[in-house]
């Protein structure tokens, strides 16, 4: 890898790692629980709600070196900013322990993630394509 790819890969890698820290709450609190927050700090010009729900966030995080909690977000995250499907469960609100994954509820709109990115792509099958209905 030349010098100057490999500085655009270590910017690249760098934003997108900004751009998951800045919407962890977004991925690991409810919508409610934001909307309460952000009321309550308007209401007395404050910020500490919504700074006690980002570190709530960060710490729901498991620490464990094998982990599907990064690909889980970054799915999130095309999912609602680049396709506008709405986050129907915040899982993360769901987890009792944060050395704990919570078990059964990936993939529920994975499915469709995949239809809207295929509809989208010239290599899609043309059934996708055309939104006609489709096997697994």
């Amino acid at each position: 890898m030349t010098a100057s790819l490999s500085t655009a890969t270590d910017a690249y890698s760098r934003r997108l790692a900004e751009f998951m820290r800045d919407a962890v709450a977004d991925y690991a609190i409810a919508r409610s629980q934001l909307a309460k927050a952000k009321a309550r700090d308007t209401k007395f010009n404050s910020t500490e709600a919504v700074t006690a729900l980002v570190e709530q966030a960060r710490r729901s995080f498991t620490d464990l070196a094998k982990t599907g909690e990064g690909g889980e977000m970054l799915l999130f995250l095309l999912a609602e900013r680049f396709l506008k499907l709405p986050q129907v469960l915040c899982k993360m609100d769901l987890k009792i322990d944060s050395r704990m994954h919570y078990h059964g509820a990936d993939g529920h709109f994975g499915a469709e993630v995949f239809v809207r990115l295929c509809r989208r792509s010239q290599y899609a099958p043309s059934c996708i394509r055309a939104g006609r209905p489709h096997r697994w």
